[in-house]
């Protein structure tokens, strides 16, 4: 643009810069060409892990169900050797656009068929040895086991 003629003001209000700005861009520009001004540019930051390590983290929060940051930044350390704070977890988490969030009561995983096994093969014929007697059934687990919803 500016090659064209433009102003810089009037360039750097089209871009969202001040015209100095647009002068200290195009000066490198001008001096080592596109190439030489691509590789002079900061290539960003991603934080601590490759593009391979972030998809297997997305994999893993996709297979495995997480209460908190501090579970995942343990795993994270376990299988690639790379710490994170709870903090920039919760910023890498973001970026890749996974939210902790409120949600619903997941119950636990019943295998039905064992379950139909074991009425039929273990607990009828228990039964039938009791006749008469009165029989109770209890709970050993705490009565609000897997009951609330956290965060995940």
């Amino acid at each position: 643009m500016l090659d064209q003629g433009h102003a810089a003001a009037t360039i750097g209000q089209a871009l969202g810069l001040a015209g100095s700005s647009v002068y200290r861009y195009a000066q490198p520009y001008r001096l080592q060409g596109l190439a030489g001004y691509q590789a002079a540019e900061q290539p960003g930051y991603w934080g601590l892990l490759s593009s391979g390590q972030r998809a297997g983290l997305c994999r893993e929060l996709g297979q495995t169900l997480y209460t908190d940051c501090r579970a995942i930044a343990d795993w994270l350390a376990a299988t690639y050797s790379v710490r994170y704070s709870v903090s920039g977890l919760t910023d890498l988490l973001h970026r890749l656009r996974l939210l902790l969030q409120i949600d619903t009561a997941v119950p636990c995983q019943a295998d039905a068929a064992a379950q139909t096994a074991f009425l039929t093969d273990t607990l009828a014929p228990l039964l039938a040895q009791a006749e008469a007697a009165v029989v109770c059934f209890a709970d050993a687990a705490h009565p609000t086991h897997n009951t609330r919803a956290t965060h995940v």
